[in-house]
């Protein structure tokens, strides 16, 4: 008499695919947070860094060399405001594609270089202030090609398109369309 075997086969099936996915999972590179530096004059490297706009990242899928990160978070640092530098953070903003990941493609995706991030995508949001005398900060913010003719002002250049309007205010105070800023990895998160 014949006797199909499906159960231990889809016990064995079940158990093969969940080690694949834990070592896929294993192999995803580490996390990253990527500082985007706004100068009060955009092209020149020794003009003051009045803004900087760090994402922190999680490698959260692979596609071969590319790497789909999920942005835990935001943080825009005012350095030229007085009396104290103010700073406005939102967790997991909104990513504007299907799956929510930021899709990168790596050289190695084991090494994510400075480089490769020139092109964050869109976030729009509103970013709590740290400080509750603060307004918070509504925000948009996205990479876009560098154009600017060569050399490049700094050592890892990206251009963005930037506007940084306190909450309940009609005017940015800061705002850049194709602006030249520079790309920096953060080691320490504060």
């Amino acid at each position: 008499m014949y006797r199909p075997i499906v159960l231990p086969l889809l016990v064995f099936m079940a158990a093969s695919l969940s080690t694949a996915h834990s070592t896929a999972q294993a192999d995803l590179p580490d996390d990253q947070a990527i500082e985007y530096r706004v100068r009060e004059t955009p092209n020149v490297p020794e003009s003051a860094v009045v803004f900087t706009i760090t994402l922190y990242l999680t490698a959260s899928d692979m596609d071969n060399d590319e790497v789909g990160w999920e942005i835990d978070e935001i943080r825009f640092r005012q350095l030229n405001s007085q009396p104290l530098q103010r700073l406005w953070i939102e967790d997991s903003p909104v990513v504007s594609s299907p799956d929510g990941l930021w899709w990168v493609e790596h050289a190695d995706p084991q090494d994510p270089q400075i480089g490769e991030f020139d092109m964050p995508p869109l976030l729009t949001g509103t970013a709590d202030a740290e400080h509750s005398e603060d307004p918070d900060l509504d925000y948009s913010f996205e990479g876009v090609a560098y154009v600017s003719p060569p050399p490049p002002p700094f050592e890892d250049t990206v251009a963005l398109d930037y506007t940084l309007t306190l909450e309940g205010e009609e005017e940015p105070i800061e705002e850049g369309d194709d602006e030249p800023a520079e790309s920096a990895g953060v080691q320490d998160p504060d």
